[in-house]
């Protein structure tokens, strides 16, 4: 599956926000880029629900963490950042963002918000109580 993968970053910012290599738990996933990366790239989930104790702490999560390598890139700016991936039959990948080009229209946010208040209460109500 995956050999190595590397991701670039140069905000200084977004390294100290998102900078944790240990996570113990799903709070301390958000704020780990090895974690976000591994767990896309296994799972394809992000949101919520991709943050929690037992998805932080999956062994095979943490396998692939490990073929993770977060670079300062000081050629990247703001929020700008590169994935290269490379597979183990060496297929190689590249994706390009930049959060703050991608910003919504306000209507879509709202629905986003809606969207992700609805997601955390219902973890915390569970699904019978869930919003609508």
């Amino acid at each position: 599956m995956l050999s190595r993968a590397s991701l670039s970053m140069a905000s200084t910012l977004s390294l100290s926000a998102a900078g944790k290599t240990e996570p113990a738990s799903g709070l301390e996933g958000k704020f780990c880029i090895p974690y976000c990366v591994a767990n896309v790239l296994l799972r394809e989930e992000t949101g919520m629900k991709a943050f929690t104790d037992e998805k932080v702490n999956d062994p095979a999560v943490r396998a692939i963490m490990k073929k993770i390598n977060v670079i300062n890139d000081p050629k990247m700016q703001a929020l700008e950042s590169l994935v290269e991936v490379e597979t183990n039959n060496g297929k190689s990948f590249q994706a390009f963002s930049d959060i703050l080009q991608q910003i919504p229209p306000l209507e879509i946010k709202k629905e986003r918000v809606a969207s992700k208040f609805s997601i955390c209460a219902s973890l915390y109500w569970g699904k019978r109580n869930r919003l609508p």
